[in-house]
């Protein structure tokens, strides 16, 4: 027993030469839907605007912050040129690689290169130029003000460790601030005779714990996860903060 693999060919239905079926024109090859259409390029400039988080470098589609790679950013091209004669055609585009898209937000635009297929099987390249505008997103939004994080820390000391503490948190906020790629946030604030500590990512946690371990003897006196519910994209979600409660001793 043997399977045959049949590979089609679509026609025009208008002229009869093999093409490639492209709803937007109908069923037509390139030729025929430019000469019934005149949906000609040739002085047609691409310029549109897009939305991208100075935070977490995420690039807004409709309702939706997306992290931004090659395949969401051929998305939200194409999304964008649905409203241009560029549809009807058949093209690829090349995509800058002279930049890191989780950086996009740092360029005010973008240029992008379509490779178009024209009349009599001509090969055009059309410039689409994207602006670029920069806003924070409504995860960044939270952690700016305060009202998103991850993880608490609620740290019990000794009166007399109260400097070197202080030392040690300011450099750790510090030096990390200054290596993060995306925004994250670090809030300090007394309480009683302790110190509360909230922070934005679960990973800044465990290297402030790490940060705490080397400059005192640190004991974890209880460790939890207690369940919040965020907005996230426009929708309720679930999150589990991690809660660490210490005590710092003189090493």
């Amino acid at each position: 027993m043997f399977c045959l693999a049949l590979k089609y060919t679509y026609f025009c239905p208008r002229c009869g030469k093999p093409t490639q079926y492209n709803k937007e024109r109908n069923g037509l090859c390139i030729d025929c839907f430019v000469e019934l259409e005149k949906a000609e390029l040739e002085n047609e400039d691409f310029k549109f605007d897009v939305t991208i988080c100075i935070g977490c470098g995420r690039i807004k589609h409709g309702n939706l912050w997306l992290e931004l790679n090659k395949e969401v950013l051929k998305t939200r091209l194409y999304s964008l040129i649905h409203g241009t004669k560029l549809k009807f055609y058949d093209f690829e585009v090349e995509l800058p690689t002279n930049i890191d898209l989780s950086s996009a937000y740092q360029y005010d635009k973008l240029d992008i290169i379509a490779n178009v297929s024209v009349r009599d099987q001509k090969i055009i390249r059309k410039q689409i130029t994207l602006r670029i505008n920069k806003a924070f997103c409504p995860l960044c939004s939270k952690k700016q003000s305060g009202k998103y994080y991850e993880s608490v820390i609620h740290i019990r000391f000794q009166r007399e460790s109260r400097s070197k503490l202080t030392e040690v948190l300011s450099e750790f906020i510090n030096t990390t601030t200054t290596r993060l790629e995306k925004l994250e946030t670090i809030d300090v604030k007394k309480e009683g005779e302790g110190i509360v500590i909230r922070l934005s990512s679960r990973k800044l946690a465990k290297e402030l714990l790490s940060a705490l371990n080397r400059k005192f003897s640190l004991a974890i006196l209880r460790k939890y996860r207690t369940p919040v519910t965020v907005n996230i994209n426009n929708r309720q979600q679930l999150i589990n903060i991690d809660v660490f409660i210490i005590r710092l001793f003189q090493a």
